[in-house]
């Protein structure tokens, strides 16, 4: 479970997210990925980024619920994701992710 500007999302171990608006309270988005997501991470609100069970990582917009990009990152669950600018005026992301696979990636986004 992540916050995300004012919404929070949620993922559930039969792979359903569910976006609730954390002022109502109410969902407000929901859909079927399939398999679990294990880790979220945002650095703003635009952009979230999950870690599933797959060893894939998603980058979503946080506006449309649409999924921008989808990379396979490790050959088992992401278990950790952090998200950070490598400097403080650069509009670049630096992703680490961590899995059950014993390996940690990076990636620039």
């Amino acid at each position: 479970m992540v916050g995300c500007g004012t919404n929070v999302w949620i993922s559930f171990n039969n792979g359903e997210v569910v976006v609730v608006d954390s002022a109502q309270r109410n969902p407000i988005y929901r859909f079927q990925k399939g398999v679990a997501l294990t880790s979220f991470a945002s650095l703003d609100a635009t952009f979230l980024i999950s870690g599933g069970k797959d060893g894939q990582i998603e980058i979503w917009n946080v506006d449309t619920f649409e999924n921008c990009a989808q990379f396979s990152a490790h050959e088992d669950a992401v278990t950790q994701l952090v998200v950070a600018r490598p400097d403080p005026y650069s509009t670049d992301r630096i992703i680490w992710a961590a899995s059950d696979d014993k390996t940690l990636s990076t990636w620039r986004v």
